[in-house]
Parts: C-alpha cells; structure tokens; sequence
C-alpha cells in the first residue's frame, strides 16, 4: 500500500481559455495548513496589541474607528447622523492616526 498519491488534475475554463491544473493533495493540505497558522498568528497578534492598548488606558495609544465613522460617510447619507452619535466625541490625535 503506498502512501504517495497521485497528483490529481483539475480541467477549467478561466477566460474563455481551457486550463489543467494538477495539484498534490499532500501539499495542498500542506499549504492549507500553513496559510490557517499565519493568520491565526496575525489575528492573534492583532487583537493582543487591542488588548493592551485598550488595558494601558492611556488616550494617546488608543485607536479608535472615530475618525472612519465621522469623515468617511458622504453627505446626503440617512444614517449619517447615527453614524456621528456612535463615534462620539473624537479627540483631534485620534482621527488623524491613520494618515
């Protein structure tokens, strides 16, 4: 019984062009495997660095979508006034952080 399985082929159409593609599932699972580790590790990374700015309760390192939902929203928008009132009162460091 062999462990090795054949390389398996995939037959399509892209573009009005016929394409083969042939793909090994071990590294297939491989790659799958790779990519759900890395984003966990950005994820996780991600929400840690939320964690403590947001446990450091120091105004200056913390960022907020403030500025996104005070300036981002077009005029003439029915829920731009419900838009302002979620963003608050935002501090002048905060919406300009991520210019």
């Amino acid at each position: 019984m062999s462990t090795n399985s054949p390389p398996r082929g995939l037959d399509v159409e892209i573009f009005g062009r016929d394409t083969t593609f042939e793909y090994s599932e071990h590294w297939i699972s491989y790659a799958l495997v790779s990519m759900r580790v890395v984003m966990g590790w950005v994820l996780l990374q991600g929400g840690l660095t939320e964690l403590t700015t947001y446990l450091d309760a120091n105004p200056e390192n913390s960022r907020t979508a403030a500025g996104f939902l005070v300036h981002a929203i077009p005029e003439g928008n029915p829920l731009t006034g419900f838009f302002a009132s979620v963003a608050g009162n935002p501090s002048p460091t905060s919406s300009s952080r991520g210019a």
